[in-house]
């Protein structure tokens, strides 16, 4: 019975086939005015779930993320600190790349670890596209472990 509920919840998500991105264009057009209001530094850490509401259907709507990590990143760390976060997630993926690279081209193993990396650092900034992957503990931690699992592939032999 549980699953048959939790099954329906979930499709529940799916049926407006009017609006496939869950109206969260709405939330991407406060975090771009949040961000043209200070583009340079952005308006703080936590700015947008804090000052972000509206009214659905009478009810007040607040403490929401942008479901854009990117665009929240805009929001709240302007350009400066967007640019900081970027350049992290690219050094990450570039050194998960070069170790796999090496190692391909050595010829040797792919350690688990380091294939879980690679995977791992791409799906978390696709995954942020749509939802706030850097704000969410349950996709941020992993994303933590592939980088550490990065750092240390100097030591793949």
């Amino acid at each position: 019975m549980l699953f048959i509920l939790l099954g329906q919840a979930f499709f529940s998500r799916f049926e407006n086939k009017d609006n496939i991105l869950s109206n969260r264009q709405y939330l991407w057009s406060y975090a771009w005015e949040f961000f043209k209001e200070n583009p340079l530094i952005g308006k703080g850490w936590g700015y947008y779930s804090h000052n972000f509401s509206f009214s659905l259907s009478g009810v007040e709507v607040s403490n929401l993320n942008a479901h854009n990590t990117y665009l929240q990143l805009l929001a709240e760390t302007g350009v400066l600190g967007a640019t900081i976060f970027l350049s992290l997630f690219v050094f990450g993926l570039s050194k998960i790349h070069s170790i796999l690279t090496t190692l391909v081209n050595k010829g040797m193993e792919l350690k688990t670890e380091i294939v879980f990396s690679f995977a791992y650092q791409v799906f978390f900034l696709i995954h942020a596209i749509t939802e706030n992957a850097l704000y969410d503990r349950i996709t941020f931690l992993p994303y933590i472990l592939a980088l550490a699992f990065c750092l240390n592939g100097n030591n793949h032999d």
